[in-house]
């Protein structure tokens, strides 16, 4: 009656158990799907919105890619050079009119449009008449053109200054058309991946170097 009472006890005179005392507390179990949607609600729209112009820069990639494959009204219009040989010789050379029309009667077409995988060719009142082939690590060779439809069969040795320049503009069109593809791969992968680096930590990392 007259002794010290036990710090545990309740006022009842009840000691609670350990076990009471884990089942009255709540455990702590990580947020909620509903707390994490809350936190993560704004990185979620940027990601979205980011993968929607990755999406626009995919589709014009491909646009871009396909240009100078056909002779189709949406590929021919899809170039990155258009050549314009109407008028070679300018009007203030005698008989210009003449050696113009001479050109164009022996293959010289009046315009060449350059793309990613090859060229085209065609006139001005008729529009594209040719396509070159698609070819990988495709590069636009003026001088190549030239022999093969106005000296078939010829041979002409070029000034080493053009070969020089022929080279660059082979190795300049071969690291454009890794490039591209690459620039097309890598925005479809980023595009996709977006949404879920919200949630790890990894794909953050990730797409915030890329």
């Amino acid at each position: 009656m007259f002794g010290r009472k036990n710090r545990n006890e309740s006022p009842e005179g009840r000691v609670p158990s350990e076990e009471t005392d884990r089942t009255l507390t709540p455990g702590i179990d990580g947020p909620t799907k509903a707390q994490l949607k809350r936190a993560t609600r704004t990185r979620m729209i940027w990601a979205l919105i980011s993968s929607f112009f990755l999406l626009l820069a995919v589709i014009f990639l491909i646009l871009v890619e396909i240009g100078c494959t056909g002779t189709g009204s949406i590929k021919s219009s899809i170039y990155f050079i258009n050549i314009n040989l109407t008028n070679i010789f300018p009007e203030s050379v005698p008989d210009a009119a003449i050696i113009n029309s001479i050109a164009q009667t022996i293959g010289l077409h009046d315009f060449y449009r350059v793309g990613l995988w090859g060229f085209c060719e065609g006139y001005n009142g008729q529009g594209v008449t040719d396509c070159s082939s698609p070819e990988t690590l495709y590069w636009f060779n003026p001088v190549q053109i030239i022999l093969n439809q106005l000296l078939s069969g010829a041979t002409i040795t070029l000034p080493t200054d053009l070969t020089d320049i022929l080279g660059l503009i082979r190795v300049v069109s071969h690291w454009m058309f890794g490039l591209f593809l690459a620039g097309a791969c890598l925005s479809f992968v980023m595009m996709l991946l977006n949404p879920l680096a919200v949630f790890s930590r990894w794909l953050t990392l990730f797409t915030g170097m890329s």
